[in-house]
């Protein structure tokens, strides 16, 4: 468990170098100083990562570590690297009866444990791959229900235009409809108070026979 939270805790490390990677390239005020150390092959973020792998790949090959460590300290000493290289073993072989075989097995277990490493980490790229699957099918979905939405919308627009519409005509209808009955409401009554009047002229008020003379 606590390998596997390792590996967890590396794959983070190196997005978090990537992250300030990338806010180091924008950032103007950090130009100069990056084209000033381009012979550096790592960054000190990339370094601590270097170290993280080295520790957990050394521990599974000491040996090889031990002879790497004193040939690094006798080359001031022997500085021809094959010598340096053949007065390490001999010194090796003399204190810890370690070998040639001894050093390959080594780095075979260092190489197997690399490996590992390796496989861990793409391991934790395909969960993030899965998981950034997810999310865009999730924002495709809801880019589905957006445009589903808008399609409702314009529907819903249309017809409320369309009865706007509708609303006017009767409304106009209606304005017609009461001018041209008062209109002709107006005329019946002008003609039945006519007819009244003439009614009341020409028409004596007894019931006899005689008539108003026009």
């Amino acid at each position: 468990m606590e390998q596997e939270g390792v590996k967890k805790g590396l794959f983070s490390r190196v997005a978090d170098v990537f992250a300030k990677e990338s806010d180091t390239l924008a950032d103007p005020l950090e130009i100069e100083e990056t084209e000033s150390t381009a012979k550096a092959e790592f960054s000190a973020e990339d370094e601590v990562l270097l170290r993280e792998i080295l520790t957990d790949v050394q521990s599974h090959g000491p040996q090889l570590k031990q002879f790497i460590e004193l040939a690094s300290a006798l080359t001031e000493i022997i500085p021809q690297e094959s010598a340096c290289f053949q007065a390490t073993l001999k010194a090796l072989e003399q204190t810890a009866a370690t070998t040639k075989p001894d050093l390959l097995v080594a780095a075979d277990r260092q190489l197997a444990a690399l490996d590992q490493e390796r496989q861990s980490f793409e391991k934790s790229i395909r969960e993030k791959s899965k998981n950034i699957e997810a999310i865009g099918k999730k924002g495709e979905a809801v880019r589905a229900r957006i445009d589903e939405l808008q399609a409702t919308i314009q529907a819903l627009s249309k017809e409320e235009q369309e009865l706007y519409s509708e609303k006017a005509k009767e409304e106009d209808l209606v304005r017609s409809a009461q001018a041209r009955f008062e209109t002709i409401t107006r005329k019946v009554e002008q003609d039945i108070q006519s007819l009244v009047e003439k009614i009341d002229d020409y028409l004596a008020d007894d019931a006899g026979p005689e008539k108003k003379s026009a």
